[in-house]
């Protein structure tokens, strides 16, 4: 069974991603294109040079930082450019 957010408002979204270890992205770029990625802001699921510092702020109404576990790289998205949100907490994830 999927479980998927259908809101793009900023504070479902942030909750979103901190109950669930894994997640399917889809949203629209800056330049039009759609794209899927598979992320994570769950620090065991990341290299440690990946980790973040529980320093600084951010500004979670403007874009949401995730750690894609295909790229091995932080990318983020923005609220209005989202399309869905799918929990994967049971998918293993090979590098």
């Amino acid at each position: 069974m999927s479980i998927f957010l259908k809101t793009n408002k900023a504070s479902s979204i942030r909750d979103f991603l901190n109950s669930h270890r894994i997640v399917r992205i889809r949203f629209r770029k800056k330049d039009g294109d759609e794209r899927t990625m598979i992320a994570t802001n769950d620090p065991r699921l990341m290299p440690a040079d990946a980790v973040p510092y529980n320093g600084g702020t951010h500004n979670y109404h403007t874009s949401y930082p995730v750690f894609d576990l295909h790229k091995q790289e932080w990318r983020s998205f923005k609220p209005d450019n989202l399309i869905e949100i799918e929990a994967l907490d049971n998918a293993t994830i090979t590098p």
